[in-house]
């Protein structure tokens, strides 16, 4: 596993919905997350959702354990508060690269994960 990916805080997820419980959130978070994160990259002007949007994918990734994407995440929502739109849309890139290293990651090491 990966030290940018807590285990833990997967594990104990995991017990709390259960198998197939856990395997839906997992592909919803991923589906959602995609679609904000290219939405995001749409249109980097609007510094209020890219902070709200930032705000929500780093606490879904915390929850899952997925360390790193929070923390890009988390990167986002502060420079959101006062970038301007080019520096925004690095942020933005950043974000998305997280993502899709988290999800190849997730597919790669976790049970259940669809793309």
């Amino acid at each position: 596993m990966s030290p940018l990916f807590d285990a833990g805080a997967f594990e104990a997820l995991s017990q709390d919905l259960g198998p197939e419980d856990m395997q839906e959130a997992l592909t919803e978070f991923f589906r959602d997350a995609r679609e904000t994160a290219a939405a995001l990259q749409a249109d980097v002007t609007d510094r209020k959702r890219a902070k709200r949007q930032a705000h929500s994918i780093k606490g879904s990734a915390s929850n899952f354990g997925f360390a790193e994407l929070s923390r890009v995440a988390r990167e986002l929502e502060l420079m959101a508060e006062t970038a301007s739109p080019d520096p925004l849309a690095e942020g933005v890139a950043k974000l998305q690269a997280a993502l899709e290293a988290t999800q190849a990651f997730a597919q790669a090491n976790l049970v259940g994960v669809k793309a």
